[in-house]
């Protein structure tokens, strides 16, 4: 059956947040459907410097910002994938994995994805050498050869963060000179750390598990040169993106680049239908554009949808799903207050509080320790996590280091074992504390629903699947993958989930030669890198139960 809106925002970054802000002060009802993490291409940033107002913060802090604003103000924002779109009609249809949606007016801001060079071995060689998140996957070279691929905002960038890793990092540029801001590329060049190699470009990458050889060709002078080294190589590419619009370029106008065309007010051929963002045809895509984009978009939709002619959405149109506290004396509703500062929780208590009050039952986690550091470590985080939600039951049990798992590790399930396999080695914070949180939801239930086909395939596996996952708790791409497995293994009897935090187990990434996140292990054999949906999961989970089938 379909949910009624009166808007739809198809996307969480900038753009999207913004438009969500604008809409709701001004008394629309919206629902903002994102995919993955709320922020867009902004999150991975380390570090934003430019954006007005702001003299310095990371797209992380700056994102969660917009988030909890949007919320504040009324904004419904649900984690789900858009596979669908009907735009020709008054009312648009917006088909998810999970729902079906309707409403009279669509905001498109899906934004922009890395470009691929596609240079022999590119496709070959993701997630084992090449990667496209310093953020993600700098971690995993420490000490190793590092080349940043890109002479714009996004590689200088990237190049000065992945300095903290190894030196020096080799900046390859195609053109002669940079083409991001002078002040930006001025301070790459004075790094020290930085070696930069102009007119130059990729012509092919070699290797066995991982990179090893790099071939290059300077067009300046015309020469090739390689680079070898015996033991891994990383390549970051920042060669700008490409615009998401698969769903959407076969009814509204783009451009030969595929970014949507609209007019001064995000309008697009389609009435009822905006754009906003980097997913739009614009002379400078920034953050400071995209927030502008928004609040464009928002504001056209208020002259060209009075609120009186929109339709009453389902449900309550002020609901929030989080609150906020305002200041004292604001008026704003408060929520009951937050532990003391000195928890590490401090930050995140909300979410945990709103996660144990939809408990149906009481979930059990059992952690198994060893004497190594990390089993410290793991031991204080639970200790102080069960304090703050006393309505988990953990119970300890220290082990010998030979006795088969990797140590510390931390089993969930519910309290008559009927939900089961969800298994985290490490400690679960970072990006990777929401998907904790929802592997103690689906535990003690009712959980996040999957569909009714998934539900129904899930069901006809009976040989045993173990999917191992690698995750580092910087990554924001790794939560789409580990939610997903965890929530399998919880509906499945036959799907066995174990996530690792491999900066804590270098072994378990040395083993298995991890070089990008989120890395998945199938039964111990296959591999596989990059972010995989529910159904993607089930594919990957049916191919290897019919290859263990007698």
């Amino acid at each position: 059956m379909a949910q009624t809106h009166q808007t739809i925002i198809i996307g969480g970054g900038p753009a999207g947040l913004t438009a969500a802000i604008y809409l709701r002060r001004a008394g629309y009802e919206v629902l903002v459907l994102e995919k993955e993490e709320n922020g867009g291409q902004i999150r991975i940033s380390s570090e934003v410097v430019n954006y007005p107002g702001i003299e310095k913060t990371d797209g992380e802090t700056l994102c969660e910002t917009m988030r909890r604003q949007a919320v504040r103000f009324g904004a419904e924002i649900r984690r789900e994938e858009v596979i669908s779109l009907s735009l020709a009609d008054h009312v648009k249809v917006v088909q998810t994995e999970k729902n079906h949606y309707e409403a009279p007016v669509i905001v498109y801001a899906a934004g922009a994805i890395p470009r691929k060079l596609n240079f022999p071995g590119e496709k070959e060689f993701a997630g084992r050498g090449i990667a496209y998140c310093a953020t993600c996957d700098g971690e995993l070279f420490a000490g190793k050869p590092i080349f940043v691929v890109g002479g714009g905002y996004a590689a200088a960038e990237e190049a000065l963060y992945l300095t903290r890793y190894s030196k020096p990092v080799i900046m390859i540029v195609r053109e002669p000179d940079f083409t991001c801001a002078k002040k930006l590329a001025d301070k790459v060049k004075a790094c020290p750390d930085i070696k930069i190699e102009y007119n130059t470009e990729i012509r092919r990458v070699e290797g066995e598990k991982t990179i090893h050889k790099i071939a290059f060709h300077n067009s300046f002078n015309d020469t090739d040169w390689e680079y070898e080294n015996p033991d891994a190589i990383g390549l970051f590419i920042f060669a700008g993106y490409l615009p998401q619009t698969e769903l959407i370029s076969s009814q509204v106008v783009c451009d030969k680049q595929g970014y949507i065309v609209t007019d001064d007010g995000g309008r697009t051929n389609i009435e009822g239908v905006y754009g906003a963002g980097d997913v739009c045809k614009k002379r400078l895509r920034q953050l400071v554009t995209a927030t502008a984009d928004g609040a464009v978009a928002a504001e056209t939709i208020v002259v060209d949808y009075p609120l009186e002619k929109m339709p009453e959405p389902a449900g309550d149109s002020q609901k929030t799903t989080e609150k906020i506290p305002g200041p004292t004396g604001s008026g704003e509703e408060e929520k009951e207050k937050k532990p003391g500062q000195e928890s590490v929780f401090y930050d995140i208590y909300p979410q945990m509080k709103e996660v144990a009050l939809r408990f149906a039952t009481t979930p059990r986690c059992k952690v198994f320790l060893d004497s190594s550091g990390v089993s410290g470590e793991v031991r204080t985080f639970m200790e102080e996590f069960e304090r703050l939600m006393p309505g988990v039951r953990i119970e300890y049990e220290e082990m010998s280091e030979t006795e088969g798992e990797y140590l510390p590790m931390i089993s969930i399930y519910s309290r008559d074992k009927s939900r089961q396999g969800m298994y985290f080695h490490g400690t679960p914070g970072g990006h990777e504390f929401s998907t904790f949180l929802s592997a103690l939801y689906q535990a003690a239930g009712p959980g996040k629903p999957l569909t009714k086909e998934i539900l129904e395939r899930a069901g006809q596996v009976k040989e045993k699947v173990r999917l191992d996952v690698g995750v580092t708790l910087g990554c924001n791409q790794c939560p789409v993958l580990a939610a997903g497995a965890m929530n399998l293994a919880a509906y499945s009897t036959s799907v066995e989930t174990h996530l690792y935090n491999i900066a804590q187990f270098t072994e378990f990434k040395e083993k298995h030669q991890i070089y990008s996140v989120p890395f998945l292990l199938v039964n111990g054999e296959k591999t596989y890198y990059g972010k995989k949906n529910t159904e993607e999961l089930m594919k990957i989970i049916e191919e290897a139960a019919q290859k263990e089938e007698p």
